[in-house]
């Protein structure tokens, strides 16, 4: 494993258009399922299930974004140390031996990855360095993504390397 100083950085628009993604998706099912109420009562069964699923898809969202606002940092790495960053707060360092595990969040493009760390509690949620560096393609029936990034490559070679999961 050839050793380098140089620091890989999580793409800075990544980073605020999935915080915007996400804020987006949290209030877009709230009115929906509001005016799906209103218009289509409780005469027709069918829809009061469609209401049902609508305000649970803006829970879910709402919980990820609330989740993402305090887990989602921006990530500078490089063979010794992780750089983690949040907006306005103390930045985060964490040498690769803390990391306990570090892995893609499935289905999610551009692509995210989560670590844990020996001596922090939650999960630390980042984007790659790059945007248009991944592949998606989509059957209908499943989704498969790879990821091509700088930071992407040396993640997996630090995890073969470090024998993390």
């Amino acid at each position: 494993m050839a050793k380098s100083n140089k620091m890989i950085e999580s793409s800075g628009s990544v980073y605020e258009m999935t915080k915007v993604f996400l804020g987006f998706f949290t209030y877009f099912f709230l009115p929906l399922s509001i005016l799906f109420f209103v218009y289509f009562s409780f005469e027709n069964p069918i829809f009061i299930f469609g209401i049902f699923l609508l305000m649970g898809f803006n829970y879910l969202f709402y919980y990820l974004q609330k989740k993402s606002k305090t887990n989602f940092y921006n990530v500078r790495m490089n063979d010794k140390k992780i750089f983690c960053k949040r907006d306005g707060q103390k930045e985060i360092e964490i040498t690769w031996d803390e990391v306990i595990k570090i892995k893609r969040v499935l289905f999610f493009t551009p692509p995210l990855y989560y670590l844990k760390a020996k001596n922090i509690e939650k999960l630390i949620v980042f984007p790659t360095s790059s945007y248009f560096s991944y592949v998606s393609i989509f059957t209908g029936w499943f989704l498969i993504i790879w990821d091509f990034s700088k930071m992407g490559k040396h993640i997996r070679r630090m995890k073969e390397a470090k024998n993390l999961n």
